[in-house]
């Protein structure tokens, strides 16, 4: 599903009360393909206490759609046809991973692959 940047502001907001792990991805980014198999586990561990949001960006809805189905990812992806999300973020590396608080305000931004450990921690830290 492409998304706006106001409609992924809309999503983010729609989030508040619980802490929200937003993750910049592509297709094409060896990194990201590392990195989908422990945001599933996440999603999953932490099921409703936490909202993990990845975030297609600079790449082809087919190409992200086939990469979704190759990992059997289920939780929520949207695609940003524009850039504009990644822009307002300011991502500059895949993948980056943003942590957000209940509050809605960011704590901690993660550029490149995250590790298992540190994802936990990050979203442990978000919890609290």
């Amino acid at each position: 599903m492409a998304v706006s940047e106001q409609e992924f502001e809309g999503m983010l907001v729609g989030q508040l009360g619980t802490p929200v792990i937003v993750n910049i991805w592509a297709s094409w980014c060896a990194p990201c393909r590392t990195e989908m198999p422990l945001l599933q586990r996440a999603a999953q561990t932490y099921d409703d206490r936490v909202v993990i949001l990845g975030v297609a960006s600079n790449d082809s809805p087919e190409a992200a759609q086939e990469f979704l189905d190759d990992f059997g990812l289920t939780y929520p992806n949207v695609f940003d046809a524009t850039g504009k999300v990644r822009a307002e973020l300011a991502a500059t590396a895949y993948p980056t991973t943003y942590v957000f608080g209940a509050d809605g305000r960011l704590q901690v931004t993660v550029t490149g692959g995250i590790s298992e450990q540190r994802l936990a921690a990050v979203i442990e830290n978000a919890l609290q």
